[in-house]
């Protein structure tokens, strides 16, 4: 009864998506178009229309051998075709709702046109590939072309620098179709100047193994930058000073793209707030597919303020240095190398104050913390890979090097006492991944490897010592060391093949994982030079063993305006945990399956519609496993005293998708609903200084989220604006024990953002931004207030003469709780001076003009209000001088 239980509840929402998404019945119309003496009219258009209604149905335009085709699903009987082609007379006529082919002549037009204008079409469509046009987007202002880019409808920009289409981040950065900087795409779009750019591609559902071209299809989408000439050798640089206090700012960056060979080198250097660092972010879409991850794991922090949700350059008091050196080149006609390496340089300051409540069915706790701390971060990145991508070939070994030596220190402030910290924490990662594909009779027969190793070495010491109760048996002492050390080792390898039945294609694929962790930590106390480590439950020695066998097939369907893809991955896992400082262990053996179903539908040549669903059972790491105390903060220690984290998760998600090139006009909606069980309970204890206590109680607890999203964008042609809308809302409920106390916390969120970018004048320019949340928790039968929040920037820019603008830059963000409002305002004006033959562009910028000198932003988590006070940098004046070639 549960198996069965199971399949309707897995197959109920696929067919009832079915039987929604094909209502009516569905057309094809194609046919072929010529003049009087039959020769071919490419790039005409021909639209589907209801009779007697302007609404436009479907469109197609003429290839180069004057050929189309198109569909439509309409109820009506009859329908209004409609060809136009400039010189030629329009040719319409009423058809049947059926499918048909059409041979159709056009007669040439007798009438004279006194005047032509043309103008190209800000957004052009051939296929599943859009192109943006970057003359159609760019101002006198713009020049990089991550300026444009995020004026475009469709395409957003987020602030930490990756690229979203229609609400989903790109799963390819391509340079002239090649991929030189492997998900760290912000450094090139930070840099390229705008005016070396032709247009921007979108390519969607695309799919990057060109061997898998024909047999996987996938839903996701790609961007190209089309660059002007066929070589290109470019620069992006600025050098500037300032005063308020001694101001730098550099920024080197020459590039070279051409079909042999592309590279980018970048130095970068300041003070004035700019992160360089988001430069190197890694915005890779995750495939499905094992793989170790290198990316850092903080385990040990120190108490800081939250940054505020604005330009780092209001606020971040920083000394960074950056270099990059990023290059491609291919080997032979097929095979590329790549070389990507940077380092990173910087200290941090920061400084403000937290006020904090804590929420618990018994109590409210509130206190006030003045924190000052420094952060130094070094980190050295590399990556080496060697690529074959061919109709015929493919293969890609990546070997990545990562390493890290962070630091920090600082000072807690509460009630007049002071607390230092100080923080060690380095990270060390290797990994290697091989992926092969190659066809061995009527199949394709596909290897994959995946190695990597990681190290974390780290400390944090607090004086004076915190949590005394359970650190010092209630008494005073003078300081408290943690030390961890975690190492980690994973290793996953498979084979598999594909084959194809027409429109079907069969991926199964047997593989053998392996994850070995070992976590060691130790607790010493210090009072009078007196070194004191502490017991078993303070230490921890643990081994955990992650094995998995597994059998994964993946079958898709792809039949012209379906898309089906089904995923039924079982396997075999064993997870062996080893305490050694107590000879215990504990085991836990499954079998596993974990299916996941996707479908697409098209419903028109405008409108898609997805649905998916998935579950998924996963156990915890050695991240939930370690039964001694650590103190990972200075008010924090935590410990996981319980049985092995197993969790079940179900999801599904709806989605729309529409874009119509023609009217540069795109929306998406999306719904998700999530459901989680977990074996363990989290218990969070706080005393009256906020110190809190984190452990796992076994206890089955259930929770749900609710998200839906929605999203629309259009660009005016006439009047050189484009306009974007969006909401967001989720819902989400769970159990926490909050000071011994069983709770259910239910939150709300609700967020809207509003974003203009209009060229309304040759002489005038507006970008308008504003975004309004709105979040509410409950506590058991508590309710806490709406946070509301909001922020509205203004950027107005005057071009005073063709080589000269003004820019004024204002902005405006309230937060409101209980009644009382927080309001801060900022003033930025800037002047440019452009060299056109030159390049060079000198701009004057006058920051904070009005002296803000502190940011104050609210924000709730399941169970805590936070208030942070941030200090900003001060009013500062900055001279630079910008090139771009």
């Amino acid at each position: 009864m549960k198996v069965l239980k199971f399949i309707i509840l897995f197959l109920v929402p696929v067919l009832a998506f079915l039987l929604s998404a094909t209502g009516y019945s569905q057309s094809r119309l194609s046919g072929k178009l010529t003049d009087m003496k039959g020769l071919a009219l490419s790039n005409a258009n021909i639209t589907l229309a209801e009779i007697g209604r302007p609404v436009i149905l479907a469109y197609a335009i003429t290839d180069e051998f004057g050929e189309f085709e198109m569909t439509v699903e309409n109820p009506n009987d009859s329908l209004l075709v409609k060809v136009t082609y400039i010189g030629f007379e329009t040719w319409e006529q009423v058809i049947r709702n059926e499918d048909l082919h059409l041979e159709i002549r056009l007669k040439e037009s007798a009438s004279e046109l006194k005047e032509v204008f043309i103008k190209s079409l800000a957004i052009q469509r051939r296929g599943d590939t859009l192109n943006y046009s970057v003359a159609a987007f760019k101002d006198q202002k713009d020049r990089v072309i991550a300026d444009v880019l995020a004026k475009m409808p469709g395409i957003e920009v987020r602030a930490n620098g990756s690229i979203l289409y229609q609400g989903k981040p790109i799963l390819k950065y391509y340079i002239e179709g090649l991929d030189l900087l492997e998900g760290r795409y912000a450094l090139a779009n930070n840099n390229i100047s705008a005016d070396a750019v032709s247009k921007i591609q979108i390519m969607e559902n695309h799919q990057p193994i060109k061997l898998l071209d024909s047999l996987v299809f996938s839903e996701k989408a790609s961007l190209n930058i089309k660059l002007k000439n066929n070589t290109t050798i470019t620069a992006n640089g600025e050098v500037g000073a300032g005063i308020s206090p001694l101001l730098w700012n550099a920024n080197i960056t020459p590039m070279v793209f051409s079909k042999k060979q592309q590279a980018i080198f970048s130095y970068q250097s300041n003070n004035i707030g700019k992160q360089v660092s988001d430069q190197l972010n890694d915005f890779s879409v995750d495939f499905g597919e094992r793989s170790f991850n290198n990316n850092k794991k903080n385990w040990l922090a120190l108490r800081e303020v939250s940054n505020p949700p604005f330009s780092e350059e209001r606020w971040l008091d920083n000394n960074v240095h950056l270099g990059s050196a990023n290059y491609l080149v291919k080997l032979q006609k097929d095979l590329d190398l790549k070389v990507n390496i940077s380092y990173l340089n910087d200290v941090q300051n920061q400084k403000g104050t937290l006020f904090t409540t804590l929420f618990s069915p018994v109590d409210t706790i509130s206190f006030t913390e003045d924190v000052q701390d420094v952060f130094f971060l070094n980190s050295l990145k590399t990556n080496l890979i060697l690529e074959r991508n061919t109709e015929k070939n493919y293969l890609k070994n990546e070997l990545r090097v990562d390493a890290y030596w962070d630091s920090g220190c600082g000072t807690i402030t509460q009630n007049n006492e002071a607390v230092d910290q100080r923080l060690e924490n380095p990270y060390s990662a290797f990994s290697n991944s091989l992926k092969l594909l190659k066809p061995i009779g009527k199949q394709l027969v596909s290897l994959k490897s995946n190695t990597g190793y990681s190290k974390a070495p780290q400390k944090l010491q607090v004086r004076p010592g915190p949590f005394q109760n359970i650190l010092n048996n209630g008494n005073e002492y003078e300081e408290v060391n943690q030390n961890l050390e975690v190492v980690s080792f994973f290793s996953d390898n498979s084979v598999g093949f594909t084959k194809a039945f027409k429109n079907l294609s069969l991926s199964p694929a047997i593989g053998f994982s392996i994850q070995d962790q070992e976590f060691e930590s130790s607790l010493t106390t210090k009072e009078n030079n007196f070194q004191n480590e502490l017991g078993i439950p303070f230490k921890n020695k643990l081994n955990v063993l992650n094995v998995e066998l597994y059998l994964k097939t993946e079958v898709t369907y792809d039949l012209e305006f379906w898309k089906i893809r089904l995923d039924l991955p079982f396997s075999f896992q064993s997870h062996r945990i080893s305490y050694d400082l107590v000879g215990d262990s504990q085991s836990v053996e499954s079998i596993v399956f974990d299916p996941r179903l996707f479908i697409k539908k098209e419903l028109s040549p405008f409108l898609d519609a997805s649905f998916s669903i998935g579950v998924n059972k996963d156990y915890g790491g050695v991240e939930n496993l370690f039964r001694g105390y650590i103190l990972n903060s200075p008010r924090n220690i935590q410990r996981y005293d319980s049985p092995l984290l197993e969790t079940l998760s179900w999801n599904y998600t709806g989605n729309f998708s529409y874009r119509n090139a023609l009217k540069s006009l795109f929306a998406t909606a999306s719904y998700t609903y999530g459901k989680f069980r977990s074996n363990l309970l989290y218990s969070y204890s706080f005393d009256a200084s906020g110190a809190t206590i984190f452990e796992a109680v076994p206890d089955e607890n259930f929770s749900n989220t609710h998200t839906m999203s929605l999203r629309g964008s259009k660009y005016f042609t006439g009047v050189n604006t484009s306009l974007s809308l969006g909401g967001h809302f989720s819902l989400r409920d769970s159990q926490q024990l909050l000071n011994s106390v069983p709770t259910d916390i239910r939150s709300k969120a609700l967020q809207f953002d509003l974003k203009v970018d209009s060229e309304i004048t040759s002489w005038f320019s507006l970008n308008y931004k504003s975004e309004f949340s709105f979040y509410k928790s409950l506590f058991g039968d508590q309710k806490s207030d709406w946070i509301k929040s909001s922020k509205h920037i203004v950027d107005l820019s005057f071009y005073l003469f063709q080589n000269q603008y003004l820019g004024i830059n204002t902005e405006l963000y309230l937060n409101k709780i209980s009644g009382g409002n927080n309001t801060s305002e900022f003033l930025n004006l800037k002047y440019n001076y452009s060299f056109k033959e030159s390049g060079f562009d000198l701009n004057l910028s006058w920051y904070n003009v009005l002296e803000t000198e502190e940011f104050i932003n609210i924000y709730n988590n399941d169970f805590s209000y936070i208030q942070n006070t941030f200090q900003l940098r001060p009013a500062q004046v900055f001279l630079g001088l910008q090139f771009s070639f």
